[in-house]
């Protein structure tokens, strides 16, 4: 009875357990099935091909800087389907450094083997690692493409679909995509010797920027040898009028408002233009508005003062020019009176005479 009970309550834990199993792998299977139709390449496979894929493909998720291998852990070919982030593909060149006589400058030249391992370099050999292509989402790679001096890095969030290349080429796919898109990448994977080439004209090009900044540091000459009579009058005479704006807006209070005060103290239009300032709040503000308003009523003072000394001078002035007259009439007076006492004179000397 005893070993009845528990042959029973074992077979109902395994009938769970092989239930449970069932359902998280339906459940992985059908995430890489929606995941396999986000690719287009997979439209026109059956049923069975879809679900001999989902058996033996996975999703992985990479850390940033992490190498992609296209082999797996069971030493089998996979491709990669990008889902998310992105990859970067890298080259790696194996290069000869040299110096012609009287040259100080290292020359580079490709290595005959360029699957040289590093056990194998000498001094005079150098690795050299470059960027040749970003791998976006959408993309895939491992299909069989050249990728024997090829280092893949994953970017930072990238997630891909993995799936087996045997899987890949037994299935069939129309107007033979797969090839094609070897034959796309081979295409545009660059040449070890177009690498090289691009080596070669960025270390030439990093050098000459050394040399140049490290002669325009110990030289004191303008560089691009330009003088102030470059440039055209026109615009050297709008630059002092323009600075001369600027000193005359720097005398006004409001000049620095924007710079000194925070959000709180001040109101803005839309294009950032004052429409309302508090005086009352700003105390630096009120003083300068306070000596604005001083020197406008000592201008003020001075004109009045200035009309008050034109009148005066205008009243003096009259009265000078109209002494002036009454001398100058007491005078054609007297003249006249003394001219007809002298031809009295006259006439009566002539009488005598007579």
């Amino acid at each position: 009875m005893f070993r009845k009970t528990v042959r029973t309550k074992l077979m109902k834990k395994k009938l769970s357990l092989s239930a449970l199993l069932h359902e998280t792998i339906q459940r992985q299977w059908d995430e890489i099935k929606s995941q396999m139709f986000k690719f287009p390449y997979f439209d026109k496979w059956t049923d069975q091909m879809v679900h001999q894929c989902c058996v033996h493909s996975n999703t992985l998720s990479f850390e940033e800087n992490d190498l992609i291998y296209v082999k797996d852990d069971a030493n089998v070919y996979v491709t990669y389907f990008i889902l998310e982030g992105s990859a970067t593909v890298i080259q790696r060149l194996v290069v000869d450094k040299y110096k012609l006589k009287g040259d100080k400058r290292f020359r580079y030249k490709l290595h005959p083997n360029q699957n040289l391992r590093p056990s194998e370099r000498t001094h005079k050999t150098e690795f050299i690692f470059m960027q040749t292509c970003l791998l976006k989402e959408g993309a895939c790679f491992g299909l069989g493409e050249i990728l024997s001096n090829h280092t893949l890095k994953a970017n930072k969030g990238l997630k891909c679909l993995v799936v087996p290349k045997h899987i890949i080429h037994q299935n069939f796919t129309p107007n033979n995509i797969w090839k094609r898109i070897i034959l796309f990448l081979d295409m545009n994977y660059p040449t070890v010797e177009e690498v090289f080439n691009m080596f070669v004209a960025g270390r030439e090009w990093h050098l000459d920027s050394k040399e140049l900044n490290r002669m325009e540091k110990f030289t004191n000459r303008d560089p691009l040898g330009t003088t102030i009579h470059d440039v055209p009058l026109s615009v050297r005479c709008e630059d002092i009028f323009l600075a001369n704006k600027f000193k005359m807006a720097e005398k006004d209070p409001y000049y620095l408002f924007g710079e000194k005060y925070k959000n709180d103290d001040r109101k803005f239009v839309k294009d950032n233009v004052i429409n309302l300032i508090d005086v009352k709040d700003l105390p630096e503000l009120r003083e300068a508005e306070k000596r604005r308003e001083e020197e406008a009523d000592r201008a003020e003072e001075l004109e009045e003062l200035k009309m008050d000394v034109k009148k005066k001078v205008s009243i003096v002035e009259n009265h000078v020019i109209h002494n002036i007259g009454v001398q100058d009439t007491e005078a054609d007076e007297y003249e006249g009176d003394h001219s007809e006492e002298q031809c009295c004179e006259t006439s009566s000397d002539v009488n005598q005479e007579d």
